[in-house]
């Protein structure tokens, strides 16, 4: 670096600057970096800036014999050679970083440490904001309107901690996660599962920033923080609950019946999710097979239906030759544009929300002790298809699974169900 007027720098004496702001001090001072030390004994000299708690450090070109540091004066000792031009060369860097401070902060007074420091190195800041928002802009144009409203949840909760919408990536490191996932627990009280959504979502960010160029790969601090999550438990239900559920007559209410008997065709018809059930159509229902593309992964594949299915949608078969279009179970408007996909995705979510409501009830008057959501038949149907001896490939194909990893977490729940059966010979 080379630096101008040195001599015009009186006020830099102690190379202490502390800028005020209308709202909090800026404190910029010289530092030798004792804990930088090379193999040849030198430290770097370094100018640190701290505001709000938060610190930030810009490199000088100086690299001195520790010995030659007064730290008591920041400043070169007399005996370093050529010590005058040397703290008149740091006093330089002082005046121009405390320029620029005040040039930010005159701009913006909620400007950090990291944007006087980029503002001043010339290097290039990344929006936190921008970044996340082209990627829920792509979730919108692709669709995924659940995964939209759960990333934009997780982006308010940044700006909310940050307590500004001006964040930038470089000013999220390492502490800056620490304490966000500490203000997750602590503030808003969230569970560890919840946390480790949140954090997988901040990660997103710094990962499509890094495929647009816009960042380096080793300046995300998801390189060096843990993720932690808890394994969950997979409520399923057995063959016999299923019996108990399917034997319930006289149910209360306009939909119960209904809600009761869409579940149990997802149980045994592929453990096809909430979303496709609602939408399927008498025109995927060639007879024997329904044929659909998987709302989540939209892969296209085909399900056999067991006679029991077939038994349960033949309930629903409405009369009359125009019925192709009309839906198997009668829970969304039959006008409903499905080229609306907010209107779509609000619609399945008020209608999972009925479901689920009225199978906690079912579930009470089947004597089933367990907390029973429509997901469940996911976990029953691959559980009760490993049991039957279906081949795990199958079950992962039949549940649009994208990584047969998915399915083997079933077929490990269901051996620990075997070797807990098998105790019984004991």
């Amino acid at each position: 670096m080379q630096w101008m007027f040195y001599h015009c720098l009186p006020f830099c004496i102690h190379h202490i600057c502390t800028l005020k702001s209308l709202e909090m001090a800026t404190t910029i001072i010289a530092v030798c970096r004792k804990d930088k030390i090379n193999s040849q004994g030198l430290a770097p000299i370094y100018i640190r800036l701290t505001k709000a708690r938060r610190t930030s450090y810009i490199a000088t070109d100086l690299r001195i014999d520790p010995k030659y540091w007064d730290d008591k004066s920041k400043k070169l000792k007399p005996g370093y050679p050529n010590s005058a031009q040397a703290n008149t060369y740091l006093n330089g860097v002082v005046f121009q970083i405390q320029a620029e401070a005040l040039q930010e902060q005159t701009a913006n007074r909620q400007t950090t440490v990291r944007a006087i420091k980029d503002k001043f190195t010339g290097d290039k800041t990344v929006s936190f904001i921008e970044v996340a928002q082209g990627l829920l802009d792509r979730y919108m144009r692709n669709k995924k309107i659940s995964t939209h409203d759960t990333c934009k949840a997780t982006v308010s909760k940044v700006i909310q901690f940050a307590k500004t919408d001006k964040l930038t990536l470089q000013e999220i490191d390492l502490r800056f996660l620490t304490r966000f996932e500490a203000y997750l627990r602590d503030e808003l009280g969230n569970r560890t599962n919840t946390v480790h959504k949140d954090m997988r979502i901040v990660r997103r960010v710094f990962n499509a920033a890094f495929r647009q160029g816009l960042i380096e790969y080793n300046q995300s601090p998801f390189h060096k923080y843990t993720m932690k999550a808890e394994k969950t438990f997979r409520e399923h239900l057995v063959e016999k609950e299923l019996v108990q559920l399917a034997e319930l007559r006289h149910l209360p209410g306009p939909k119960m019946e209904l809600h009761r008997d869409m579940f149990l065709f997802a149980c045994y018809t592929g453990g096809i999710r909430v979303s496709d059930v609602l939408l399927l159509r008498w025109s995927d229902f060639d007879g024997t097979h329904i044929h659909l593309a998987d709302r989540k992964t939209s892969s296209q594949h085909s399900i056999k239906l067991p006679n029991i299915s077939l038994a349960i949608i033949a309930k629903y078969k409405p009369e009359g030759e125009n019925v192709a279009e009309g839906y198997v179970f009668p829970m969304l408007p039959a006008d409903l544009d499905l080229d609306d996909f907010v209107e779509v995705d609000r619609r399945i979510s008020c209608a999972t929300a009925y479901i689920n409501k009225n199978l906690k009830s079912l579930a009470k008057m089947a004597g089933i002790r367990k907390h029973l959501h429509f997901h469940c038949s996911r976990h029953t149907f691959a559980c009760l298809a490993l049991t039957k001896g279906m081949g795990i490939e199958y079950v992962s194909k039949l549940m649009a699974h994208s990584n047969i990893k998915q399915t083997q977490v079933y077929a490990k729940l269901v051996n620990a169900e075997l070797d807990a059966a098998m105790e019984k010979f004991n």
